[in-house]
């Protein structure tokens, strides 16, 4: 059975992220907007690294249109998750994996934190606690991605540079994958 996942955000890192699970034989979905989410249906995904460009039609549209995914890859901005984690439901079943994959701090930075820090909420990362609503807690992966990737124009994207990146559980010891 082939997993499939639904990148929400389909920006440079995104795209890049997105380009990677369809390589491996995932099923790719990419929750965009705007110009990236016209590009996306009119002409597809393009990922250029080295001297390769790969060019692929893809699945896109909004969380209601997409449905429900084996994991959701959060890869917009951190400070976009407040207001956009109660419209990601219909992406998330009763088994699915959410991989935040955002910049800086994630809203489950103290989940299982030992110390008087213990499962504090960061009110500055989620103010209204409304990512800590809408994503489970026991299927959460962090990741940290080493890679400079750049849009060239929307759903059009160069990686620069791509060094690894690091898949675990919060509060566990992380997976690298190459």
């Amino acid at each position: 059975m082939v997993s499939s996942v639904a990148i929400v955000g389909a920006g440079a890192i995104g795209a890049w992220i997105g380009d990677a699970f369809d390589r491996a034989g995932w099923k790719v979905s990419m929750l965009a907007r705007g110009a990236t989410l016209a590009a996306l249906r009119a002409s597809g995904l393009r990922v250029a690294q080295g001297d390769e460009t790969r060019a692929k039609p893809a699945t896109a549209g909004s969380a209601a249109e997409l449905g429900v995914h084996d994991y959701v890859f959060l890869s917009v901005k951190a400070q976009r998750l407040p207001e956009l984690a109660p419209q990601l439901s219909p992406l998330i079943g009763p088994s699915t994996v959410v991989i935040s994959g955002t910049n800086g701090i994630p809203w489950w930075f103290f989940h299982d934190f030992a110390g008087p820090l213990a499962n504090r909420c960061l009110q500055s990362v989620d103010p209204d606690q409304s990512q800590e609503r809408a994503f489970p807690r026991e299927r959460i992966l962090g990741s940290v991605v080493h890679a400079s990737v750049r849009v060239a124009s929307p759903a059009n994207v160069r990686v620069v540079a791509a060094d690894r990146f690091i898949l675990g559980e919060p509060g566990r010891r992380g997976l690298t994958a190459g």
